[in-house]
């Protein structure tokens, strides 16, 4: 039907693989008795090159393209996808989920921050009354030296020496030689 050349740039122009189960439906009307359109009707996706080449051979470009077309205009259902309402509805209902879920834990974030607050209050307070305790504590301490200034304390020195008091000798052990004094003086 077509040359070499003008049969490569058509298939270059139709090239899809999302159109191959209406490109073979249409293959089967052009051409029923092909001895290749079990294996095509196996994986249409597949061979979707094959057919759109083996298709080139029977019909014109245009009438692949209207084919398409009316195919494209006039959907089928498809028991295997589910409609296009239901999957809204379903991508609704996932969304309200998502949100609820993010709202409880928003919540949930909130009510930690509002009692890390509380603590932190909490935490102030017990710092202020410990600096006023401490303030306290330094008058305290103030009052006490102004004290101890005014009102001197008598202190009393004991000797650290613990020896005998000196009897006029030099050693305990031996006795100065020295004469005694006698009581009979000669005359």
């Amino acid at each position: 039907m077509y040359s070499f050349k003008e049969k490569q740039k058509h298939y270059a122009e139709l090239r899809n693989p999302d159109a191959a189960e209406q490109d073979l439906e249409f293959l089967r009307k052009k051409q029923p008795g092909l001895s290749t359109l079990s294996m095509f009707s196996r994986n249409p996706k597949r061979y979707a090159d094959d057919i759109l080449y083996a298709l080139l051979d029977v019909a014109e470009r245009d009438e692949i393209r209207n084919n398409r077309r009316i195919v494209e205009q006039t959907p089928y259902p498809n028991p295997e996808q589910p409609d296009k309402m239901s999957e809204v509805t379903n991508q609704v209902e996932e969304a309200e989920e998502r949100t609820e879920e993010a709202e409880l834990h928003t919540e949930e974030v909130e009510e930690r921050v509002q009692e890390a607050e509380e603590r932190a209050e909490e935490a102030e307070l017990r710092a202020e009354e410990a600096e006023e305790r401490a303030e306290s504590a330094e008058a305290a301490l103030e009052e006490e030296k102004k004290k101890a200034v005014t009102t001197p304390k008598m202190v009393k020195f004991k000797s650290t020496k613990s020896t005998p008091k000196s009897t006029g000798t030099t050693s305990l052990t031996h006795k100065s030689k020295r004469p005694r004094s006698s009581t009979t003086t000669e005359s």
